[in-house]
């Protein structure tokens, strides 16, 4: 029953130390799905509908959730889908506040994969920030750590960016060699969509330092992959880029047949701006290739697809495509109430760069009819808007840079306050931890208490009867045989086994009858028994017999071995003893001693034997 208990003691203390410090498994798998929930609504926003706002309200409630559920894992994550939320609406400072609190729960929880993203992410809001020494050191340490947890696409995303970086500062060889190695990489573990998009970096690359061969033929070879893949969307772009380089190039032909087949996919599986973009690039080469009907059908419908999405530079530039075809046709009247409405949209302050080249069409227009006054006005124009351009920019800068100072502060100071109210509740949420853990254990500690104590007072009682039946068998004796110590009754018939045993013996009944008379003379008249040192021969030499007999006659009669049968007398003795008050004097000890035992280890073990307690315990209950 001990053993019982202390197992159950010591498998609440695991338990409630594993559930307290790790987890709390009743609510495991609920916990998780909520976090899995909030995570997966919080990455929609961010990637699918964009709604920025509504992605940090969800992450600011997993953030607290996780916390409380102490899930380090989700926590780190919503921390940095919160940093790149704030990254999307170009509050870089907030952002890179939640993602080094995100490398900072990560780093502790040792997620290394997490990590790793926390910090190419870090390393991409110091990019656009123009922080490139920032960046490239962010960008350094995603990837070795990509590489340790064996994370491949990682470790290309990280060579891409740090591309990037040099592409930005116009060191093209080592930004070549950093798309070139991402390149390899991505060939080596068949990943073909990195694969494409290493091709397509490098085709930037050489494309903007005037490579064009080489731009071409890497747009060439990443379009073969997407094809492979059939991401239309990137044929598309692919396109779009190789017909850009191509019509630099001079090859305006090739470049036209780029862009229509382009233009047949985006139609049937691309996107409203891609079908808007080549429309235009269609229609610029058509004017080049002086085919001004077919230049006018295709920038009408890049019109009109700016009209459906509202797009203000859209429509001015269609609108200014479309002017142009027809000043080729001589149709000044279609140009002027074109280009009219494209100034009437072109009011809007912030178009006035816009407006500038709009003034600039304009003007050759009214020159070309030979209105030289208008022409003049609108030359003026563009220049005062350029002139104006200067001075705005200027003022619109220092402007815009002291509300983003004011800006920045204000949500550094939010997000250090957030940041405080998230370390607060995790240090809540661990006290309560321990307290609970505490007031557990407490409450083990009590209930194992508790059953000891049932367990002694069980115990306890149990023994107190043994003591009450001894007592009311020990004033029997008294009774029976005048305080003498009463005959040992022997058995009437003894068992098959001892039957078998010594059916071969030459002892006849009328021995048996003598020796067992003698026997109960020597021990209830002479107390033999109290001889400390008897053995079996003294009593089998005062029986005239010899030990063989005597040890068959108590087998038989009582059931028990010579030692028993001696200790009983001893222990009935003892028990006599224990009742009298009169000697109380004596140690147990020494009535031990007195009732024939020679040590008192010997009168505990045969006291218990027979009677189910220890002599100390007798005495001392005997009144209970």
């Amino acid at each position: 029953m001990k053993r019982l208990f202390l197992t159950l003691f010591l498998g609440v203390i695991v338990f409630v130390g594993f559930a307290n410090v790790k987890f709390n498994p009743v609510f495991l798998f609920s916990d998780t799905l909520m976090l899995e929930e909030l995570k997966s609504e919080a990455f929609h926003h961010l990637t699918k509908s964009h709604n920025y706002d509504s992605a940090i309200v969800i992450c600011n409630q997993g953030i607290d959730l996780s916390v409380k559920f102490g899930n380090s894992l989700y926590h780190g994550k919503l921390l940095s889908y919160k940093g790149l939320a704030f990254s999307k609406q170009e509050m870089y400072d907030s952002a890179a506040l939640y993602l080094s609190e995100a490398i900072r729960v990560n780093e502790k929880s040792k997620h290394t994969r997490e990590l790793s993203i926390c910090y190419s992410n870090l390393g991409n809001v110091y990019f656009r920030q123009g922080l490139y020494d920032n960046a490239l050191v962010n960008y350094k340490i995603a990837s070795e750590l990509s590489e340790e947890c064996g994370r491949t696409k990682g470790v290309i995303v990280t060579l891409n960016n740090i591309g990037n970086i040099y592409k930005r500062r116009g060191n093209y060889p080592e930004a070549v060699n950093n798309y070139q190695a991402a390149l390899q990489m991505a060939v080596d573990n068949e990943m073909e969509k990195s694969h494409a998009h290493a091709l397509e970096n490098l085709g930037n690359c050489y494309s903007e330092s005037g490579n064009l061969d080489l731009a071409l033929r890497y747009y060439k070879e990443s379009l073969l992959i997407k094809e492979r893949m059939e991401d239309n969307v990137g044929i598309v772009n692919s396109m779009i880029n190789m017909g850009q380089c191509m019509s630099k190039y001079g090859e305006k032909e090739e470049a036209l047949a780029t862009y229509l087949d382009a233009l047949d996919l985006a139609e049937s599986s691309g996107t409203g701006y891609q079908v808007a973009v080549l429309n235009s690039n269609i229609s610029a080469v058509y004017i080049t290739l002086g085919q001004y009907h077919l230049s006018l059908h295709h920038s009408t419908k890049a019109y009109r697809i700016h009209q459906k999405s509202q797009c203000k530079t859209g429509l001015i530039s269609s609108s200014q495509n479309m002017a142009e075809a027809f000043m080729k046709l001589k149709q000044y009247d279609n140009a002027i109430q074109l280009l009219d409405s494209a100034l009437l949209i072109a009011e809007d302050p912030n178009l006035i760069s816009t407006r500038k080249n709009l003034y600039e069409t304009v003007s050759d227009l009214y020159s070309e009819i030979g209105n030289y006054k208008k022409a003049l006005e609108y030359k003026n124009l563009s220049h005062e808007t350029g002139d104006s351009i200067m001075n705005s920019e200027v003022a619109s800068q220092l402007e815009e840079l002291n509300i983003k100072y004011e800006t920045a502060q204000k949500e550094k100071r939010i997000a250090v306050q957030e940041l405080t109210i998230i370390n607060q509740k995790e240090d809540i949420f661990h006290r309560k931890q321990i307290t609970r853990m505490i007031v557990f254990i407490l409450l083990a500690l009590i209930g194992f208490s508790v059953g000891l104590t049932i367990l002694y007072l069980q115990k306890r009682n149990a023994l107190r009867v043994l003591v009450r039946q001894n007592k009311e068998i020990g004033e029997r004796e008294k009774l029976e045989q005048n305080f003498s110590i009463p005959e040992v009754i022997p058995v009437e018939k003894s068992s098959n086994e001892v039957e078998k045993k010594y059916a071969n013996s030459t002892l006849s009944d009328k021995e048996k009858r003598r020796i067992l008379s003698g026997l109960n003379q020597l021990m209830n008249a002479d107390n033999l028994y109290l001889n400390k040192q008897l053995c079996i021969e003294d009593v089998a030499d005062a029986l005239s017999t010899n030990r063989r007999y005597l040890s068959q006659l108590i087998n038989e009669n009582f059931s028990i071995n010579f030692s028993n049968y001696i200790n009983d007398f001893r222990v009935r003795k003892a028990r006599q003893l224990l009742m009298n008050t009169e000697y109380d004097h004596l140690t147990i000890e020494a009535i031990g001693i007195e009732s024939g035992f020679h040590s008192r280890v010997a009168f505990n073990n045969a006291f218990k034997k027979f009677t189910g307690v220890t002599p100390s315990f007798f005495k001392n209950n005997r009144n209970s």
